[in-house]
């Protein structure tokens, strides 16, 4: 009776630990007319501008990042030398390249284009599968 606590723990832990991740599908359904094929083209081209514009806003964050951890390893640096202590980091040590990921930007192109499918006929079908155990 004292071991129906600890199995039940133990069974939880290995579904939990063989769960798989369920895949998301996108599948785009072009518009009948020729004029709605036209549009859904044009919502293509604009979210390949979308992306090049978060790729460019990347870069310039990660440039202004480097640029950061350089003055903040130069402050440490001298701080270092003045106080006679080693200088054991490196100026990749104050990045922080944590803010300057795109992925919200990518995901707001995707929605973008999805809407401007739908809006030219076009439609979107989002299909869920199930890999191994998906809770």
């Amino acid at each position: 009776m004292r071991f129906v606590p600890l199995l039940m723990m133990l069974i939880l832990v290995t579904f939990t630990g063989c769960a798989g991740q369920a895949a998301k599908n996108t599948s785009y359904i072009a518009p009948n007319t020729p004029g709605g094929r036209m549009c859904a083209n044009q919502c293509l081209e604009a979210k390949g501008y979308c992306r090049e514009t978060c790729n460019l806003e990347e870069r310039s964050c990660l440039n202004l990042t480097q640029a950061q951890a350089i003055q903040d390893y130069d402050k440490y640096a001298r701080e270092q030398f003045f106080s006679h202590q080693p200088a054991d980091l490196q100026p990749r040590d104050f990045e922080r390249n944590d803010k300057c990921s795109p992925n919200s930007c990518y995901d707001d192109c995707e929605d973008n284009y999805k809407s401007c499918y739908q809006t030219c006929g076009g439609k979107v079908e989002v299909t869920t599968s199930c890999q191994f155990l998906c809770f």
